[in-house]
């Protein structure tokens, strides 16, 4: 099966350490967008783009889809800085496929 990346998807921000030094609020809905070279999040209640993931700069992500939880690992040269930041969203599997192929070729067309 050939996915697509990119794509938005609703997800609901837990709180972390990481996500409280960039001052989002957690147990709250945002969008999170896939696209070539990094994630984006997007606040539903604010304009524009809150934080950017470069894939080359995320150290992991990975998800749990029994609980529909989606989890980025950020390094120290994303916007963020590094450190966890964990989501809900009903998506969880197509939101990790999506983001681990994209993920993957912009790691390879960088090399």
């Amino acid at each position: 099966m050939q996915l697509q990346h990119g794509g938005s998807f609703d997800v609901t921000l837990i709180t972390t350490d990481p996500s409280c030094k960039c001052q989002f609020k957690g147990h709250q809905d945002y969008t999170l967008t896939v696209d070539r070279t990094k994630l984006h999040l997007f606040g539903n209640r604010t304009p524009g783009i809150l934080c950017e993931w470069p894939y080359t700069a995320i150290r992991r992500i990975s998800a749990d889809h029994s609980k529909n939880l989606f989890q980025i690992e950020a390094g120290r040269k994303c916007s963020s800085g590094p450190g966890i930041f964990r989501f809900y969203t009903a998506e969880s599997r197509t939101l990790y496929k999506s983001a681990m192929q994209a993920m993957t070729e912009a790691v390879k067309t960088r090399c």
